[in-house]
């Protein structure tokens, strides 16, 4: 809750009504979801006992939800991402692959030692591997996300309790997300300049700004074409 700061459950259709007017009201550019993983994980394969009924439904109906608020942010002109374990069930859910496999769609799966993502184990703090999918419809925010492990540093292995520690976003991915949206402003603030200039401008033109980007709207070097940070 935007006053109270008490946690919402988005399972349930009044704070589903409560977000809704939110976003309805404040028409915000990018909405980011993350819906709870727990009973989605590959770890729930280890239980001894069946996930019950209720908890299950309850934990697809907020997936359900996020699904919902993509489809209406894509609607309107306006962008999302949504991200799970690369490993989480709920990939499988009809919503969540149709929102996947749809053409405004970028499927990107990411490595979250590239974002400094850590744990610790017998051996002190390493970097924490962690597959994860991320569905987002706006180009640049798929492009600074999309990093993949480069294999030189050992990982330490979410087990014993610390895959809850590690749900929680690095600061470096927080700013591969920022990094994606300014890019897209800064590309979008040069569209409005050259059309209020009356000057013609095609929609696939090639924007001239102090920096490169490649198909995905990553900041590439213009001469080497390598990634910049």
């Amino acid at each position: 809750d935007p006053v109270t700061k008490s946690k919402w459950d988005l399972s349930d259709e009044k704070a589903q009504a409560k977000v809704w007017k939110l976003i309805r009201r404040d028409k915000p550019l990018v909405i980011g979801m993350s819906p709870e993983c727990t009973l989605f994980s590959a770890l729930q394969n280890l239980r001894k006992t069946p996930i019950p009924s209720e908890d299950l439904e309850r934990a697809k109906a907020c997936v359900r939800f996020c699904v919902e608020v993509a489809r209406y942010q894509r609607s309107k002109g306006r962008f999302f991402y949504l991200e799970h374990p690369l490993t989480a069930s709920s990939w499988r859910m009809p919503e969540l692959a149709e929102l996947r496999d749809s053409e405004s769609t970028f499927d990107i799966v990411l490595h979250a030692c590239r974002f400094n993502l850590t744990s610790t184990d017998e051996l002190g703090e390493g970097l924490v591997k962690k597959p994860t999918r991320v569905s987002s419809n706006m180009p640049s925010i798929a492009g600074m996300i999309d990093r993949k492990c480069t294999g030189d540093h050992r990982h330490v292995h979410l087990i014993s309790g610390k895959a809850k520690a590690a749900a929680e976003y690095t600061d470096d991915f927080c700013k591969a997300i920022v990094d994606g949206i300014d890019i897209y402003l800064a590309r979008s603030e040069e569209v409005a300049y050259n059309m209020s200039s009356g000057e013609d401008y095609e929609m696939d033109e090639e924007i001239d700004i102090p920096f490169a980007f490649d198909k995905w709207g990553v900041c590439v070097d213009d001469i080497s074409g390598a990634e910049l940070p």
